[in-house]
């Protein structure tokens, strides 16, 4: 009996170890995911050859931190399944890990609009495009897989938790995938069409 206790005390004293360690992993993961994204779009002096003239935007598939940033956007996804207590509510860690998330990446996003637009102006650069409308464009694969956060979150008394684990990144990369597909073909003519 005393035997019996004292492993379900290391048992429960194990697991919230980890629930500790994997929230503060998470918490750190969404912050750099949030800033990677918001803070994504490019100055202007990077853009590649290739880019119509005047043009401040391209594909984010350009930017030097695209690598790191597909890789770790998913895995703040990923880590904010955590292991429940109880079985009352087990989507509080996507929840509150997407709101966290939506928080960074709406801040990071005003940093980056407001620090490459002039004074007083709503576009950047030559081009003058509207560069909220492109910060926009620029962060929709993470706003797509925020969404996927939460609905799955909401349904996770039926949802196994590898299913929350993975819908989101799925969401994520398929969003990316077609960001990737349209941004020359169809995104930039479109934002070139928008100058204010």
């Amino acid at each position: 009996m005393q035997e019996q206790r004292a492993r379900e005390t290391a048992k429960r004293l194990l697991l919230q170890t980890w629930w500790v360690v994997q929230s503060l992993a998470a918490g750190y993961a969404i912050f750099v995911a949030g800033a990677g994204a918001g803070l994504g779009g490019a100055p202007p002096a990077a853009i590649p050859e290739g880019v119509p003239a005047g043009f401040d935007s391209f594909s984010p598939a350009h930017a030097p931190e695209w690598w790191p940033y597909l890789l770790i956007v998913p895995l703040a996804f990923a880590l904010t399944v955590l292991p429940a207590y109880d079985r009352v509510f087990r989507g509080a860690g996507q929840l509150t890990g997407a709101g966290f998330l939506l928080v960074i990446l709406w801040f990071w996003s005003a940093v980056n609009v407001e620090g490459w637009s002039p004074e007083g102006s709503p576009c950047g650069g030559e081009s003058c495009t509207p560069l909220a409308v492109e910060q926009l464009l620029h962060v929709s694969p993470v706003l797509a897989g925020i969404v996927a956060m939460i609905v799955v979150a909401l349904r996770a008394g039926t949802l196994h938790w590898v299913v929350r684990m993975v819908v989101p990144p799925v969401v994520f990369f398929t969003a990316t995938g077609i960001q990737v597909l349209i941004w020359d073909p169809v995104i930039v003519p479109w934002l070139v069409g928008q100058r204010a």
